[in-house]
């Protein structure tokens, strides 16, 4: 299922895909507080109900923002484990993958969308959902594992 909206939101993906979340991995080129003031609050309740959350951005180009980056670190330092911020070594790092695994089932959405206000809010962007393709869902996270030692 393809998403394209001129307002497209992070919220293209429910709140409940969240909450049903048991390991939430992020891969994206770019991320700022307006992107993570999007979905900060549904962060906190997935790690409450026991989710393992990732993300794995760079800073090569100084335009991720050091406050948010720190207030990721603070984040990653009172969640127990539970979230977990990486930096790639890559000299080209430029991936948005956003993959959920759920009890019920594992999503994907791959497409344009930065992890930014303007990128989730403002921007058109467009996201490719897959769902249920494990087969592809595999791949997906080897490709993390590759870029970015996620395991």
């Amino acid at each position: 299922m393809l998403y394209q909206d001129r307002k497209l939101s992070i919220k293209f993906f429910p709140p409940s895909i969240l909450q049903d979340a048991k390991k939430f991995d992020i891969a994206v080129a770019y991320i700022n507080s307006g992107g993570l003031n999007e979905i900060y609050e549904e962060i906190g309740k997935a790690l409450e109900s026991g989710a393992k959350i990732r993300l794995l951005t760079q800073i090569r180009d100084a335009f991720n923002d050091p406050k948010t980056l720190r207030k990721l670190l603070d984040l990653q330092h009172k969640s127990n484990g539970k979230f977990e911020i990486r930096i790639s070594t890559l000299r080209h790092f430029h991936p948005k993958m956003y993959l959920f695994e759920g009890e019920k089932e594992k999503i994907a959405f791959i497409g344009s969308s930065n992890f930014t206000g303007e990128g989730l809010t403002e921007h058109a962007e467009m996201n490719l959902k897959l769902r249920g393709e494990e087969r592809i869902f595999t791949k997906l996270k080897n490709l993390l594992k590759s870029i970015g030692e996620i395991r």
